[in-house]
């Protein structure tokens, strides 16, 4: 009697909770999810919460405490599905506008914990969801996390899939694709959503045309925008704001050198990879320039350097070896036990740098990494954004990490504080920073009023050195190149996120107000709102009808997840 007697199909194991029992039991009856099954009673004391003769399974919570951002954010989707469940609307093809939503939250502000709720929410009352991801180390980071907040779940990925009786999935796009699976599923988790543009993420989609499907990404920012997956973008919280609630670290920029591209072609909307590696191999300054950085700035703090290819990448590891660092290369060939083995050496101190080839943008967490050394030119916001996204990590005793470029990316995009909001539509230009770069440490920084030296050194900026402005083209620019003359502050960026976050939620004007005093203070507050009041009115919603909206969600989301 170790096992309980299940009086349903054992094909549907899937959606049956199993319990294990040690000695000979009493038996007690239950219902689950439409079947009906037998049990030993005493063993069940954990699961059940018993009075009388009534049982009924108790809900797992996660071991995670959500973060007020994090709770908002469930709210919302939650709220968006139970709006789409009231509509009874059937979408009949992928022209339509999709059941779903999309969750913008950056690297590191606990995307994971957020949708592990909702993975939770739906394993709780006895349904199934999918998470599909894109690349192993998705799927291990995904499936690590799961285990660590108690969800049983199974895996689809190549010769690695096992489990898949369980109700809860984390799926390997490709294996999914490469075999025609498409399980049942009550709702669909997309990580990295900005990579489901692909011909097998599109298959994998149109098997769930009319299934709750919540996409989720630090940068969910395509051509061709998020339709595909949902009609909605919900955006709890800036980065900035994160970072003055200490729950990430902000940076330090350094452009101590930028590689001229000229004649570098492009493919497919970014440099040449064969041309673009060619170039930077016979780029001796930028070589040297590496080697120079970490021995002069970056000895003692665990580095993560980008590269262009295995061949640029080997070649800047010896030159940095040669000046002393103890240096590893992974790239998407590295076997998982060498990448381990690797990582932890640099989280432990064994390493000093790790260069990284295709690999290390997304999936991977080192909360100890001090700095961000990189050598890799791209034309993808989304890209650059995940690169930084990789310092933001808090630790003990760290306030901040430092970002040396030498790729001219931080030129092109700006710097990860100035983020955009997702267009669902499409791509949305990043907002343009004027930055200044110091003739003498060159770190690179925004020039506002009344800041007449730089903030690194000390150094007096000359008058007539004006700021450049990201997003132009570069080739081999200069710290005394003119470019632009307009300075724009670090609240007038947020100010359009929260103005955009207001609309959206029908909130007043004054909250807009609140949020900018909250980071900024009273003085800024009130020079944002003489531009805030003069704005068109948009619908506000009356305290009541928030309650009612709340109170709607609540009964129509717990009825499905």
């Amino acid at each position: 009697m170790g096992q309980p007697s299940f009086l349903c199909d054992t094909n549907q194991l899937r959606h049956v909770a199993v319990v294990k029992s040690e000695t000979p039991l009493p038996l007690g009856v239950g219902y689950y999810r439409r079947f009906l099954f037998c049990f030993p009673l005493q063993n069940l004391t954990p699961l059940l919460d018993c009075q009388y003769n009534s049982y009924t399974l108790r809900s797992h919570t996660l071991q995670t405490k959500l973060r007020p951002y994090q709770l908002e954010a469930v709210t919302e989707i939650r709220m968006h599905a139970a709006q789409w469940a009231a509509s009874g609307k059937v979408v009949e093809s992928t022209d339509e506008p999709q059941k779903g939503c999309v969750l913008q939250m950056p690297t590191g502000a606990g995307k994971t914990a957020t949708f592990c709720d909702l993975i939770m929410g739906a394993y709780n009352k006895g349904k199934c969801a999918i998470m599909a991801v894109r690349g192993k180390e998705l799927v291990h980071q995904a499936s690590e996390r799961l285990t660590r907040e108690g969800v049983p779940h199974g895996i689809y990925q190549g010769a690695k899939t096992k489990d898949t009786h369980h109700r809860v999935l984390v799926c390997s796009i490709d294996t999914m694709a490469r075999r025609g699976i498409a399980p049942e599923s009550d709702l669909i988790v997309l990580d990295e959503c900005h990579l489901t543009h692909s011909a097998s993420y599109k298959w994998f989609l149109s098997n769930y045309l009319n299934t709750y499907k919540l996409g989720v990404s630090a940068t969910p920012h395509h051509k061709d925008g998020m339709g595909h997956i949902g009609n909605k973008l919900i955006y709890p919280i800036t980065i900035n704001e994160l970072i003055h609630q200490g729950f990430l670290c902000g940076a330090r920029y350094f452009t101590p050198y930028i590689p001229d591209l000229k004649g570098v072609k492009k493919t497919k909307g970014d440099y040449n990879a064969k041309e673009l590696s060619t170039k930077s191999i016979k780029d001796e300054d930028l070589t040297a320039s590496a080697a120079k950085v970490w021995d002069k700035n970056l000895r003692g703090i665990s580095t993560l350097a980008y590269a262009v290819s295995v061949e640029h990448a080997e070649h800047l590891a010896r030159s940095l070896a040669d000046a002393g660092a103890r240096v590893s290369t992974i790239t998407a060939k590295t076997p998982d036990a060498e990448r381990a083995s690797c990582l932890d050496g640099l989280q432990s101190g064994g390493l000093d740098v790790i260069v990284s080839v295709g690999v290390l943008t997304t999936g991977v967490d080192i909360p100890s990494l001090g700095a961000i050394l990189c050598c890799r030119p791209t034309e993808s916001y989304n890209l650059w954004i995940q690169i930084l996204g990789r310092g933001t990590r808090p630790f003990n005793g760290k306030s901040n990490f430092v970002v040396y470029d030498l790729s001219g990316n931080l030129l092109r995009h700006g710097p990860i504080e100035a983020e955009i909001i997702a267009d669902m539509e499409g791509m949305t230009e990043p907002p343009k920073v004027k930055i200044i770069i110091c003739e003498e440490c060159f770190a690179t920084f925004e020039r506002l009023p009344g800041v007449d030296c730089c903030p690194s050194c000390g150094h007096d900026i000359p008058a007539a050195q004006k700021a450049r402005e990201t997003g132009k083209r570069i080739h081999g620019l200069t710290a005394n190149d003119e470019v632009v003359e307009h300075v724009v502050e670090p609240w007038e960026l947020e100010m359009g996120q929260l103005i955009k976050m207001a609309k959206d939620r029908g909130y007043k004007k004054g909250w807009i107000r609140y949020r900018i005093q909250e980071q900024h203070g009273e003085e800024v507050a009130n020079k944002a709102w003489h531009r805030i009041k003069v704005l068109r009115k948009w619908p506000v919603k009356t305290k009541k009808q928030q309650e009612d909206q709340a109170h709607f969600t609540n009964s129509l989301s717990n009825s499905f997840w």
